[in-house]
């Protein structure tokens, strides 16, 4: 008699969706990455803008440059906003996948600890099998000897 699990598919079917989970989350975390460094490139652009006006203004600079540097800083606030909201819902979608990795890696170990008590049961009753097979064998030495 040799040791089946009946779920055994279901664990192999499992066992790729965490795989696949797994490979989600990481284009998420990826795409959250990505969406981050643009971030941090706005946000690195405002402040060398406003270094520079800072400078121009100390110095004395035109109305007309004033204005010129208002508006790039106004466009580079637009993309501030664009990419924070770009970042936040990698950032959301990244959670989102992880949490399904991580409920997909838990039924794994639910059906890997069924399996494990399966293994100990068919080892019990294996145990049972042969110490009722070593009995019956020695009840019939002592009935040959008789």
């Amino acid at each position: 008699m040799t040791f089946t699990f009946p779920f055994e598919k279901l664990l192999e079917v499992k066992e790729r969706e965490v795989v696949e989970h797994r490979n989600s989350y990481e284009d998420a975390a990826r795409h959250f990455e990505a969406a981050g460094y643009e971030l941090y490139q706005w946000l690195k652009a405002r402040e060398n803008l406003d270094e520079k006006h800072k400078h121009a203004c100390i110095q004395g600079t035109t109305v007309a440059l004033i204005q010129t540097k208002q508006l790039a800083r106004e466009n580079i606030e637009n993309r501030i906003k664009h990419s924070q909201k770009k970042a936040n819902t990698a950032r959301n979608v990244m959670a989102a996948r992880k949490k399904e990795w991580q409920s997909a890696e838990i039924e794994i170990k639910k059906i890997e600890r069924m399996k494990e008590r399966k293994w100990e049961e068919y080892i019990q009753d294996m145990n049972k099998q042969e110490q009722t097979l070593m009995d019956e064998l020695a009840s019939r030495q002592v009935l040959l000897r008789k």
